[in-house]
């Protein structure tokens, strides 16, 4: 469920499958010719309960009225995450861990299976005491 509203000629709440995106959520809500859409990321892909508010054309999205979501852009990541679990992207919303650390957590628990205690993060090459001091508490093993 996703609800569409801004500059479109039918805004409201749209019932679409997992997975699929922005682009097609405004070809049901159908966008006003003054829509500015280039403000908006059409290729995100859409997740339940996400409200998407389309701009028109010289207004900015912090203008925007409500005090809801205002952009397409993918869900918060809600902390603290499992390290178990956790996709690419969840794993790089940790402070210090980018894409490379990301795909290296990753690649250790392929490897060598689960991680037992969120500490255990440090055997990760390239995450180190300080590193680990600052993602600890966003963190969590189940």
């Amino acid at each position: 469920m996703v609800h569409v509203a801004g500059a479109v000629r039918d805004p409201g709440i749209y019932r679409l499958k997992s997975g699929q995106r922005l682009y097609e959520a405004l070809a049901l809500a159908t966008p006003l010719a003054d829509a500015d859409l280039d403000l908006l990321n059409l290729a995100s892909l859409l997740s339940d309960s996400q409200k998407v508010y389309v701009p028109r054309k010289g207004e900015s999205l912090s203008s925007y009225p409500d005090d809801g979501p205002i952009s397409a852009a993918p869900p918060a990541v809600t902390f603290p995450i499992n390290v178990n679990s956790a996709s690419q992207r969840e794993l790089e919303e940790l402070p210090g861990i980018g894409p490379v650390l990301a795909g290296a957590i990753i690649a250790r628990r392929k490897e060598f299976g689960p991680f037992e205690r969120a500490e255990d993060l440090k055997n990760v090459p390239g995450i180190g005491e300080k590193t680990y001091a600052r993602i600890a508490p966003l963190v969590t093993v189940k």
